[in-house]
């Protein structure tokens, strides 16, 4: 019998999808709720194949694995596979995705809009 503790998950994102490990570290859902400018990040660990246009051509995915993105904080689908109960892990589609950062430290990151009461 296999001890399904240690089996890996393997996820393969759909369609225009990404699958990201959130930085997640330092902020709350009630500080996420009391701040709505707050935007997380997160770590690409997989993409979809791209989303199908009218034509029938497939348009790829802008990012790769491994790409630091930020993302809208109303966008991520958070799922429940992961290997380190520490670790969050989202869905959120490409059109969600509000850049990549250049230099970012991984589970670092969370951003102020600015221009907002909160900044």
């Amino acid at each position: 019998m296999t001890d399904s503790k240690n089996v890996p998950i393997e996820f393969q994102p759909a369609s225009d999808y990404l699958l990201i490990r959130v930085d997640w570290v330092e902020r709350s859902a009630l500080e996420l709720d009391q701040d709505p400018t707050l935007l997380p990040s997160g770590v690409v660990l997989a993409v979809g194949p791209g989303r199908i246009l009218a034509s029938g051509e497939r348009l790829p995915i802008s990012y790769s694995v491994g790409d630091h993105v930020m993302v809208r904080a109303d966008s991520l689908c958070l799922l429940p596979i992961r290997e380190d109960p520490r670790e969050v892990v989202a869905l959120v589609q490409e059109d969600h995705v509000l850049g990549a950062m250049q230099n970012a430290q991984p589970g670092s990151c969370w951003f102020k809009a600015r221009g907002s009461k909160y900044s």
